[in-house]
């Protein structure tokens, strides 16, 4: 993890529209995770896993199932972009 701030489940749920026990059934199947815990078992989120709950959320609203979302976010994190559209090492 960096040194970037942290955000709990719970706010992350609440930003992204969902319950806390949404964020943990996408967490349980691998579609959002966070990248760390708190000594205490709590799940903290970067920028990057919450923009990652974000699109999540996104997609369900559309009606993209969530083993198609799963697939979605297999190709974010095979081929990440940086912040200006670039693919990193190119």
């Amino acid at each position: 993890m960096t040194d970037e701030p942290l955000y709990g489940a719970e706010e992350v749920a609440a930003a992204a529209g969902v319950t806390s026990q949404t964020l943990q059934n996408w967490r349980a199947r691998g579609i959002a995770t966070p990248s760390g815990f708190t000594a205490g078992g709590h799940a903290r989120y970067t920028r990057e896993d919450f923009a990652t709950v974000m699109r999540v959320a996104k997609l369900r609203d559309m009606g993209v199932r969530l083993d198609m979302v799963l697939g979605i976010e297999g190709i974010y994190r095979a081929f990440p972009v940086t912040p200006t559209g670039e693919f990193p090492n190119s």
